[in-house]
């Protein structure tokens, strides 16, 4: 039967740690991990290390933002007389986005 074993981890978006403890061993090891570029990136996506009020504010400028582009595209449709370059913008931008996407995958 194995001793019991604690672990901790603690970490920001760039720096991961990890804290390891036996029973009955007189040390600790620590395993210190730096993130690269977008290993950083997708920490900051996912809020990692952050406190809550700081994923509330970065939650809600999302959202605005996105509320921004969709009634901005309702506005364009309701009011634009010209809409087949807005419409052919629109789709290549989609395509283009789309094409990208496919290709990482």
């Amino acid at each position: 039967m194995q001793p019991e074993q604690w672990t901790f981890s603690f970490g920001n978006a760039t720096t991961q740690v990890q804290a390891e403890y036996w029973a009955g061993n007189r040390s600790v090891s620590i395993r210190q991990t730096d993130n690269g570029f977008l290993a950083t990136l997708n920490n900051l996506h996912k809020g990692v290390g952050m406190t809550v009020p700081w994923i509330l504010l970065v939650d809600t400028l999302a959202g605005c933002l996105i509320f921004l582009s969709i009634s901005g595209l309702w506005l364009w449709v309701l009011t634009t007389k010209r809409r087949t370059v807005g419409w052919t913008i629109f789709g290549l931008g989609s395509l283009l986005t789309l094409g990208l996407v496919i290709a990482r995958l």
